[in-house]
């Protein structure tokens, strides 16, 4: 792994911060292709866990409780996670390095 940037340039990873918004670099780097593919795809299937636990646990809670939300998430996930595959295993890639960027905005909800 190369990464293109230093942890120096980001002092703690925070780009903006104000009162009602954090904005930071999660991911940041040059990445041969099985690297940056095993990046996002662990991070799409970190969500899908997610969201497979807590409709677990909303069923366990009450049997009857409407689960539309979550199945729609993981569906709209799993449908992320198969548009990656499907870039990520694109022949022309083969042999690149890829420049993963993640940032994560986490702002109060209103």
């Amino acid at each position: 792994m190369e990464n293109k940037q230093s942890k120096e340039q980001y002092p703690l990873i925070e780009i903006v911060t104000d009162e009602q918004t954090k904005k930071m670099i999660l991911v940041d780097g040059e990445y041969a292709l099985s690297e940056a593919s095993g990046i996002l795809l662990t991070m799409i299937d970190g969500a899908i866990n997610f969201c497979n636990i807590k409709q677990l646990s909303e069923w366990e809670r009450n049997h009857n409780t409407d689960l539309s939300y979550y199945k729609s998430k993981i569906s709209e996930l799993a449908s992320r996670k198969m548009k990656v595959n499907e870039y990520m295993n694109k022949p022309e890639l083969k042999e690149q390095k890829l420049e993963i960027n993640v940032f994560l905005t986490i702002k109060e909800a209103q």
